[in-house]
This record gives C-alpha cells, sequence and structure tokens, in this order.
C-alpha cells in the first residue's frame, strides 16, 4: 500500500518505504520456511551473520505469548523493543466471537 500510494502521490519516501516494507519480509519468510537450494547456502550465511533473521531467534516470539522479539528483518532492534514492550500497559484480549 505504501508503494502504490508513493506511486500515485508522486512521493518518493512512500514509494521506497513502501519498497522495503516489503522486502523486509523475506528475512521473516525465511524464518519459517526452507529456502530452495539454489538459495540455501547464501540464506544460511546471511543468518549466521545476523543480516537475516536466523529461526532461532525468531523462534523466541512464537513460544505462546507473542510479547517479544517482533523484529522480522534482522532482530538488531529487539533489545529496545522488547523493554518499551515489557513497559507498555497490557491490553485485553480480543472477546471471542
Amino acid at each position: 500500500p505504501f508503494a502504490m500510494l508513493g506511486w500515485w502521490l508522486d512521493s518518493t519516501f512512500l514509494l521506497y518505504l513502501g519498497i522495503f516494507t516489503a522486502l523486509s519480509q523475506v528475512p521473516h519468510y525465511y524464518t519459517h520456511h526452507e529456502p530452495p537450494a539454489l538459495l540455501k547456502p547464501l540464506i544460511a550465511w546471511l543468518q549466521r551473520w545476523r543480516i537475516f533473521l536466523p529461526p532461532e531467534k525468531h523462534d523466541a516470539h512464537h513460544n505462546g505469548v507473542y510479547d517479544t522479539n517482533f523484529c522480522v528483518l534482522a532482530g538488531w532492534s529487539d533489545w529496545w523493543i522488547n523493554w518499551i514492550a515489557a513497559r507498555l500497559p497490557a491490553v485485553p484480549p480480543l472477546p471471542v466471537i
């Protein structure tokens, strides 16, 4: 949506924000899915050097609580986002309909 809005409004910032946002989902995808054989060595190298989010780091987010480790690109900013999230008031769960 940001990229389309940037194109429509002729906003370079929104266009690039949309492109970056979409591309940032690639590392998150590979934390949950096995890369194709051709890409496997590259993805493994990127995850080992923490350029892409490694699966074991993201698994801490999927511990059943979902209240920590939100970053999907590389996880570098998890420490301060976790710090802020721990100090925010609890949000009540949505009612089940």
